[in-house]
């Protein structure tokens, strides 16, 4: 009998949230992730690309067990170019097109998936990069800026190049996060493509990727965003390799935060940064918990470090009980 292929599972970039500290500590705690996309880098107008931005994903700060794909925002072919040797010579021989960015501001300046609407500028773009860059490249998409046909219309363009994979958020990106995903489009845009698609959106529960994975058998990967921050034990339970005890899980995840918020420490000037990067992660992981939000709300008050850990180390020493 053919042995059924691993499901090959993405860590989405979340900006702010999945950067160095938080990828290379996540993976000395948990597995389950093939692969991760950096929270993006902007390109600038410049021959020579400061070394500053690649901070992110300079190889001697990510010590981690799976393969760091760099992504970049830019609407210019040439800045683009530059950047994608830069980051060559760093190591990295797979690059990702952010074209799914949704923030506003991002949009309205014609990047992210406010280029989906301009099909003319994204095939002078990718004439351009295609044969001057020494890297593979994938793009991150959603179904549109405004309206969710505009990647129908855009995928025979993207069949015309080399490209490793098309990654689709089936939101448009002037939904940001809300509403749910439009899987019919999805699956049209996946029915008449050649490349390899992978899935991201909304898989918060090994039951959501189980449901998904039974309409979409022909999808090469998956993507996983917030849920995965909520419950850092999502991956492992799609692997089937979960602890499965809640005060093994519990330990595990204090243990995963001390760590993170050592490297904070060490990473961050200010005890206030500190505080500010721990209050946004808390935003997703109070969530995994019953009554998450007596904590949460308890750590958004705290202003000095020692209340905060001694907020936190009360919390868990009194055994909270996992939602995910």
């Amino acid at each position: 009998m053919k042995k059924e292929q691993e499901d090959i599972l993405y860590m989405a970039p979340l900006l702010g949230v999945t950067n160095c500290v938080y990828r290379s500590t996540y993976s000395r705690y948990f597995t389950g992730y093939d692969r991760a996309i950096a929270p993006f880098i902007a390109s600038c107008d410049t021959k020579k690309v400061n070394q500053k931005l690649f901070r992110d994903i300079l190889p001697d700060r990510n010590n981690f067990k799976y393969l760091l794909i760099p992504q970049i925002l830019s609407k210019n072919a040439n800045d683009f170019i530059v950047m994608v040797k830069a980051m060559h010579d760093l190591g990295y021989g797979y690059i990702n097109w952010n074209l799914g960015c949704p923030f506003p501001m991002v949009r309205k300046k014609i990047r992210g998936s406010g280029l989906l609407a301009h099909p003319d500028l994204i095939r002078s773009f990718l004439d351009k990069v295609m044969p001057n860059i020494p890297s593979k490249l994938s793009v991150k998409v959603r179904l549109g800026c405004d309206d969710n046909a505009e990647l129908l219309a855009l995928m025979p363009i993207f069949d015309a190049y080399p490209l490793e994979e098309i990654i689709i958020h089936p939101r448009t990106g002037s939904q940001m996060y809300a509403g749910n995903v439009d899987l019919a489009v999805f699956k049209n845009c996946l029915d008449i493509t050649k490349h390899k698609v992978v899935y991201n959106g909304d898989i918060n529960s090994l039951e959501t990727f189980k449901s998904l994975k039974k309409k979409f058998n022909t999808v090469s990967g998956w993507m996983i965003g917030r849920g995965g921050i909520v419950d850092p034990f999502l991956p492992e339970k799609i692997k089937g390799k979960e602890l499965k005890s809640n005060e093994k899980k519990v330990k595990h995840i204090y243990a995963f935060h001390n760590e993170m918020f050592s490297e904070y420490s060490k990473e961050l000037i200010g005890l206030g940064h500190i505080l500010d990067k721990m209050k946004e992660i808390w935003s997703y992981w109070h969530k995994a918990f019953f009554q998450g939000e007596v904590i949460y709300k308890k750590i958004c008050r705290t202003k000095i470090v020692d209340k905060y850990s001694r907020e936190v180390s009360l919390f868990f020493e009194a055994g909270p009980k996992l939602i995910v």
